[in-house]
């Protein structure tokens, strides 16, 4: 998906070679179709005519990454913290 970041747009749809695309990041080229498919189903990237994509505008093509809440460290002991 990195490089499918890369080389598509939310805007235009953009023909791709899935052959050159899958040698850059690294997936067997008779996979790349089927990865392909799962992103379009993952909402991630659209289809266009001739196998042309775009970027997704949903909010399912956010990246999938989570900030935690810093969480108060567990309090110790104070038997522990005198032998510490």
């Amino acid at each position: 998906m990195t490089h499918l970041q890369v080389l598509l747009t939310t805007a235009d749809f953009t023909d791709i070679n899935q052959s050159a695309v899958a040698k850059v990041a690294g997936i067997p080229v008779g996979s790349m179709g089927a990865t392909i498919g799962r992103l379009v189903k993952a909402g991630r990237i659209v289809g266009g005519s001739n196998g042309s994509l775009k970027l997704a505008v949903t909010p399912t093509a956010a990246p999938s990454v989570v900030q935690a809440e810093p969480q108060p460290l567990p309090a110790v002991p104070a038997e522990a913290a005198a032998q510490a």
